[in-house]
This record gives C-alpha cells, sequence and structure tokens, in this order.
C-alpha cells in the first residue's frame, strides 16, 4: 500500500511585523522640556537551546515497552513477537465489500478505538478495515473510517491522512499527537511500520529504526536516505514518524510515501502539526491527547 506516487502500498506559519516609529515636531520654535532618558530595555539571559533527541537503542521498545530485539522498515530492528504483540502501531488490512483484501497499510493507535493512518490506503474501493492484534487473537474488522477532504494523492498540498474508527477497545496504550511546536530539520526521530525492509519482499513484521529529519514544509516532513539511519518501504504506509516532546513520544508524521524507492530518494510523512491534518484528526478522535 505504498509508492513512489502514494499508491495504496505504502507548518510552520511565517509572521512578518514592520514596526514604524515617528518623530513629533513642534511648529512654535520652541524647544520642549528636557526629559529623563528611560533606562534601556533589560536584556534577556540567552537561552540555552534544547539539545536534539539522541538516536534510542532499541526503538522497538518506543511503541511497545520492551527492550531486546535482532538487526533486521529499512535499516532498522525486526521487533520480537512479544513487542509486535503490544505495540501501538498495528497491521491494517484494507478489504473490499465482501471482505476480500486488497492490501496492507499500517496505522498507530491514537485513542482507545481510534487508528492513524494515511488517506491512500482508505481510498478508492475500500469498504472495510481489519486490525491484526497479535499473535493467535483475531483480526477485529470496521466500517467506519474516514479520509481528509483534502486528500487528492497529488503534490505536497495533498494531506494523506485518514482514521479508522473500531466499535471495541484495541486493548493498547494510545500515542499521542505531536501538535506543541513544529519539527525542525536536524531533529531526531523514530520510524515504524509493518512494511519490508527494502530487500526481502516479506510482510506482516514490525520494524523500527532511528533517523534524522532534513526538511520540514508546512504538509510534510522528509528524511533523505541514508545508509546507516532507517526509512519506509512498501507496507509501511500509514504508520507513525515519532518525535520526543518533554520525555513523551508523540505521533510526528504519518507515512505517505518515497520519492525513488525505499533504498534511495527521500522517506516522506505528513506533517501531524499542520493544523488541517490535525483539526481532521481531532474531528473524528476527540479524544486523542497531545504533546
Amino acid at each position: 500500500m505504498f509508492g513512489v506516487t502514494a499508491s495504496r502500498f505504502l507548518g510552520a506559519a511565517v509572521i512578518l511585523a514592520a514596526v514604524l516609529a515617528s518623530a513629533d515636531c513642534g511648529g512654535n520654535g520652541s524647544s520642549p522640556p528636557p526629559t529623563t532618558p528611560s533606562p534601556p530595555p533589560t536584556t534577556p539571559p540567552p537561552t540555552t537551546p534544547t539539545p536534539p533527541t539522541p538516536p534510542v537503542l532499541n526503538p522497538c521498545s518506543v511503541l511497545s515497552g520492551f527492550f531486546g530485539a535482532t538487526q533486521g522498515i529499512v535499516n532498522g530492528v525486526v521487533c520480537t513477537d512479544e513487542q509486535a504483540d503490544r505495540s501501538s502501531a498495528v497491521w491494517l488490512q484494507m478489504q473490499d465489500g465482501d471482505g476480500r483484501s486488497l492490501g496492507y497499510c499500517s496505522g498507530t493507535i491514537i485513542d482507545t478505538k481510534a487508528v492513524l493512518t494515511a488517506a491512500h490506503c482508505l481510498d478508492g474501493t475500500t469498504k472495510a478495515v481489519a486490525a491484526f492484534m497479535g499473535t493467535g487473537r483475531q483480526p477485529i474488522t470496521t466500517r467506519e473510517f474516514y479520509v481528509s477532504p483534502d486528500y487528492t494523492g497529488i503534490g505536497p498540498s495533498s494531506l494523506d491522512v485518514g482514521v479508522v474508527i473500531f466499535t471495541s477497545s484495541l486493548e493498547r496504550a494510545p500515542v499521542p499527537l505531536f501538535t506543541s511546536r513544529a519539527l525542525t530539520g536536524g531533529e531526531s526521530a523514530v520510524v515504524a511500520g509493518w512494511g519490508t525492509d527494502g530487500v526481502s519482499a516479506s510482510g506482516r513484521t514490525l520494524r523500527s529504526g532511528n533517523l534524522t529529519v532534513t526538511r520540514v514544509t508546512l504538509t510534510q516532513i522528509e528524511a533523505a536516505f541514508s545508509e546507516t539511519t532507517s526509512g519506509v518501504c512498501y507496507g509501511d504506509s500509514g504508520g507513525p514518524l515519532l518525535a520526543s516532546s518533554g520525555g513523551v513520544w508523540a505521533v510526528a508524521g504519518i507515512t505517505s510515501k518515497v520519492t525513488s524507492g525505499c533504498l534511495s530518494g527521500a522517506s516522506i510523512w505528513a506533517n501531524v502539526f499542520n493544523s488541517s491534518i490535525k483539526n481532521f484528526i481531532l474531528k473524528y478522535v476527540p479524544g486523542a491527547g497531545q504533546r
């Protein structure tokens, strides 16, 4: 459910202020009485910038609370079965009206009954969505899902975000939305998804990894491919890009696409900080947490 053009498999606002000061010119030829000059404004002490979040030793632990994984998402780690069965990143199957599979995506639990995913996963002929909730458990299926009205599938103005609502609890810890500030280039982040690693074709494996954000726009977050950091691939669509806010990991981006394949170009996520994306999510999931 994600591809180079956002196929099914896989803001900062700028404020300009102009301050104009004009001197009062007297016309009567007299000099104004002397005035005592005001003291210069106090210069605030310099602030120390917040240090960037260091890479996570085991990124699988961010979503599951478990440590210990083997080396294996692209350039990431393969999460253990125990981690996958507790993870807030879930594997989704899109279905037609007869229950036949249309493909697979990833998603993030953001409330007890709600999963955040990509719009392109839900677009088209999808009539139902099944969430696989762990080894030996039956999937939970729903027909209630919503796609952003600003999703067109064309260009950066297309907001690739959707939500899936289930009727019963998903029994996983929800992940809050990263809305307190805009993410910036150079920050460390964690990515997770159920797609391939760019080499093998196997799916239905939860992987996670570290990366460095290289560019942020009003609608998207990007990370250039690197041999030493992680990226997204087929099946990771809809999964989370996580950033730390006050020591709490929150969903800053929704996996949307890659620019030129899994092992080159850049990975791209829909930017949750964008007001239209955030408002769309909260319209259907008002109980979602925010950080």
